[in-house]
């Protein structure tokens, strides 16, 4: 078994074009970040003169007016051409991407954005046996639990928790390298052959199913490390301060930490990239064309964003899309925004439904590839 799996390891390795996508990956990830860093040298420095100007606006005595009157400041300056100093550069190029700048934070419940007394209004209207004062039940009571949002410096961690772009790297490497897993053996006619040999059928899908679990780890841990390490030489500051802390994340309901958050986001996103290779493989399996299981792979991950343009009830769009590949792997939504799935009456938060159904997935998948992959047949 483990020869067939090197065996299968090496087929996929084997593609040039694998190697070539990979370095355009490295190339598009650590770029931005270096020039990033370069840029924060030139301007400020280096990663601890920013901590110190940073270190100006934290506490009480630095206000939200204040801020967005220095913004103003440093607008009508650019706008006229005019010499940023030192303060306003930073606060340009760094604090408008991080500083909190809502008085009181609005909050994601049934698809409409909320602040917190607005859910307590909500509350009042509501009949208490229904779904929807479910909901918002849950959502004030997680807020109400929640520390009092204040900008405190954290370094790149905004860039770091930005699972976007690099769910669609992992997409790439994916896809190139298990579309054919299995089709490429019919498109080649080899398939035949391979079946009625000794170790056909059943050991050889075994083999292929474990060499891409293996695949999309190395694709899982490639990424991911292109994206930790740079953000080292900027700076990680302050993990252990709440999840609100950031400004992209000052509308979470969840009392987490933002290192917390990385953790669990990666764990998941890691379970999703294993579960999508496996989807991969079972349509190549059934479709035996290279060309159009890539096609299919690709649609799997892009339609349900396209889908969620479409005039649906929101529990089918909850599903449709925060159940698919594409927002499991990047995980972003799963902590960051307050969404909630109606079962039997009853309001589950989606960290909950993704586990489960991921946990489902895991388990079927290889399950069904195994069992159709046995039923191949020799022509």
């Amino acid at each position: 078994m483990i020869e067939l799996i090197k065996f299968e390891l090496s087929k996929i390795f084997h593609k040039k074009i694998l190697y070539l996508l990979a370095i355009l990956v490295a190339v598009f990830i650590v770029l931005p970040q270096m020039i990033t860093y370069n840029q924060i040298r030139k301007d400020f420095g280096g990663k601890e003169n920013m901590k110190t100007l940073a270190s100006q606006f934290e506490g009480d005595k630095y206000t939200v007016s204040q801020f967005q009157n220095e913004v103003k400041t440093i607008e009508k300056k650019k706008k006229n051409n005019e010499e940023l100093t030192k303060r306003e550069n930073f606060i340009d190029y760094y604090m408008q991407y991080n500083y909190p700048t809502e008085n009181e934070p609005t909050y994601l419940v049934m698809n409409k954005y909320y602040t917190h007394s607005e859910i307590k209004e909500e509350l009042s209207k509501l009949d208490k046996n229904s779904y929807e004062y479910n909901a918002f039940e849950k959502a004030d009571e997680m807020i109400s639990k929640l520390p009092k949002s204040q900008y405190k410096y954290t370094g790149v961690w905004y860039l770091l928790l930005d699972f976007n772009v690099a769910g669609t790297m992992k997409l790439m490497l994916l896809v190139l390298g298990l579309a054919g897993i299995f089709s490429s053996e019919y498109s080649s006619n080899i398939a035949p052959l391979l079946l009625s040999t000794k170790n056909g059928k059943r050991k050889l899908t075994m083999s292929k199913i474990l060499a891409g679990v293996i695949y999309a780890t190395v694709v899982f841990i490639f990424v991911s490390l292109l994206y930790f390490i740079p953000s080292l030489t900027i700076g990680l500051k302050n993990g252990n301060l709440p999840l609100n802390t950031l400004e992209k994340f000052s509308s979470t309901p969840y009392d987490i930490t933002i290192i917390e958050y990385y953790l669990s986001t990666l764990a998941i996103s890691f379970v999703a990239t294993i579960i999508f290779a496996l989807a991969i493989m079972l349509v190549s399996l059934l479709i035996k064309s290279n060309m159009i299981s890539f096609a299919v792979s690709l649609g799997l991950y892009f339609v349900p964003a396209l889908l969620a343009g479409l005039p649906l009830p929101e529990m089918i769009l909850n599903i449709i899309c925060g159940l698919s590949f594409a927002e499991l792997i990047r995980a972003a939504s799963i902590f960051g925004k307050f969404i909630t799935f109606n079962i039997f009456g009853n309001a589950m938060i989606y960290p909950y439904i993704a586990i489960v159904a991921m946990t489902v997935l895991l388990i079927i998948l290889p399950i069904v590839i195994y069992k159709l992959g046995k039923r191949q047949r020799l022509c």
